[in-house]
């Protein structure tokens, strides 16, 4: 989403007029720009919203603003699309459910999400369709955010302990899809940084494909997949590269702690990975970073989403139930 500079004389703008009833009346010059203005708060607060597991105030506007496009959907209207998704999944998860209904309202917002893929630009579905340095761009970008948001929301079958039997199958198959799905975001970060610094610079995906990289390595991908390894350490050599050259003074703690776990699920000199092939013990290899018991995994202890959070955060205080 690109950043919109706005007449000084039209700014400050009450909410209650961007968000308001009354924008169906404004003036046609100066309805534009406020569409494009409530789309830039949506955007950031999607963002904020699942960064944080925090439900949104703007859950609450019913995004009448999204129209299905005639014919294929371009970028900005995939990324409107996206942003309302991550917004209702942030908001579901504040009502209780047994995991069955998750499980239901998880496949509904599935196939929701792949019939708008089946609806965007062609360049936007496949890189070979790619033209210009624009469509990489657009095409890596959206792979990236679309990919974390399918992970997030299969994000009930990774905190799941147990399943009931006729769940079993569906709940497996969702499971595989959330791990295909942090992959495919961490993936689509290098491709992107590979074509454009700005993969490294901006904040939603810097964290969005960290969280996914730690994820995988927690719950012990990296020791099943020879790709994933692989991956993990081409991502993982970025973010070294990111931080070798930053004063010591001005590192981000998050993101310093952050790779200091990477690196437990990258080969070392022997070929071995730190983490063992079970999820488990993928977490357990984690306790070296803090001597908190909170990086203990036992059936009853924190879920990969909780460790991943204390790894950013530190604080035990700031992890949001998972």
């Amino acid at each position: 989403m690109r950043n919109l500079r706005l007449p000084t004389p039209l700014w400050p703008i009450p909410l209650k007029v961007i968000f308001g009833e009354k924008l169906l009346i404004t003036p046609p010059h100066f309805l534009g720009l406020l569409i494009v203005l409530r789309w830039q708060i949506i955007w950031q607060d999607s963002l904020l919203s699942i960064t944080f597991d925090r439900t949104s105030p703007t859950t609450i506007v019913p995004h009448r603003q999204h129209v299905q496009a005639a014919g294929k959907s371009s970028y900005i209207d995939s990324m409107r699309r996206l942003c309302k998704i991550g917004l209702d999944i942030v908001q579901q998860r504040s009502i209780s459910r047994p995991l069955h209904q998750q499980l239901s309202r998880i496949v509904d917002c599935r196939d929701q999400i792949q019939e708008d893929f089946e609806q965007m630009e062609d360049h936007l579905t496949d890189s070979t369709k790619c033209r210009t340095m624009r469509e990489y761009l657009e095409f890596w970008n959206l792979s990236m955010h679309r990919s974390y948001i399918l992970s997030e929301l299969c994000r009930p079958t990774i905190r799941a302990r147990s399943y009931r039997k006729e769940d079993k199958d569906l709940a497996l198959s969702l499971r595989s899809l959330c791990v295909q799905s942090l992959t495919d975001t961490v993936t689509a970060f290098l491709g992107f940084q590979n074509i454009s610094k700005f993969a490294s610079q901006s904040w939603a995906a810097v964290h969005r494909s960290l969280s996914s990289a730690l994820l995988l390595g927690i719950l012990g991908e990296s020791s099943r997949s020879e790709y994933v390894q692989g991956l993990i350490a081409r991502f993982t050599a970025v973010m070294s590269d990111l931080i070798s050259g930053v004063d010591p003074s001005e590192l981000s703690e998050p993101l310093v702690r952050s790779v200091t776990a990477l690196h437990k699920f990258t080969p070392s000199p022997s070929g071995n990975v730190d983490s063992s092939n079970s999820g488990t013990s993928g977490m357990s290899q984690l306790s070296s970073l803090s001597s908190s018991p909170r990086f203990v995994s036992t059936d009853s202890g924190p879920s990969p989403y909780d460790i991943v959070n204390s790894i950013l955060w530190g604080s035990p205080d700031s992890i949001s139930p998972s």
